[in-house]
């Protein structure tokens, strides 16, 4: 009962200013608070070419989205058999030039010094058969980020709330940049 109550009594005004300057309908749930109808989309994954960028890395054993468990639960989505992990998580599931056609979108460039100061690899060499088998994730569906411009021009605005030790920050420091 304490837990629900201080969660109550220390969100709900985070909850009525995130409806107010989003024009957004947050849900909170509770006998002391008034019912507020939700209708929020969550999309985690913004795009699923790249395990490798600095977030993932550095935040891959971080609860309570470890890397594994994304790399799982999008194989899973995907259709992808788990095998390739070693080889995707190097980034080498893609040809060279799928990496430089998408790069002034993904690559590593885009996101801030700040958020790279506990290192950062670059990807490995092409595993040809392994892109045979995940090339899927080139689908604007599975990742949106690499849609062209006019597509992504027409989004609405989003509130993007992310964490330090997110391993999803990545995507959406990116996201941003592209809206």
């Amino acid at each position: 009962m304490f837990q629900t109550f201080h969660f109550l009594e220390t969100h709900h005004g985070l909850c009525c200013h995130l409806c107010k300057e989003s024009d957004s309908v947050v849900l909170a749930v509770g006998s002391d608070l008034p019912k507020i109808r939700a209708q929020i989309l969550i999309y985690v994954a913004l795009q699923a070419l790249d395990f490798q960028p600095p977030s993932y890395q550095q935040n891959k054993n971080v609860p309570l989205l470890r890397q594994n468990l994304a790399f799982y639960c999008r194989c899973g989505y995907l259709d992808i058999s788990p095998s390739w992990k070693s080889t995707v998580l190097k980034g080498a599931h893609l040809p060279v030039e799928v990496w430089e056609k998408y790069r002034k979108w993904l690559g590593a460039e885009n996101i801030p010094e700040k958020f790279k100061k506990r290192g950062y690899v670059p990807h490995a060499p092409l595993d040809e058969t392994a892109y045979l088998e995940t090339n899927i994730i080139l689908d604007l569906t599975n990742s949106p980020l690499i849609a062209d411009d006019e597509v992504v021009s027409q989004l609405p605005k989003a509130c993007i709330v992310s964490c330090e030790y997110d391993i999803l920050q990545d995507h959406s420091l990116l996201y941003k940049k592209r809206l």
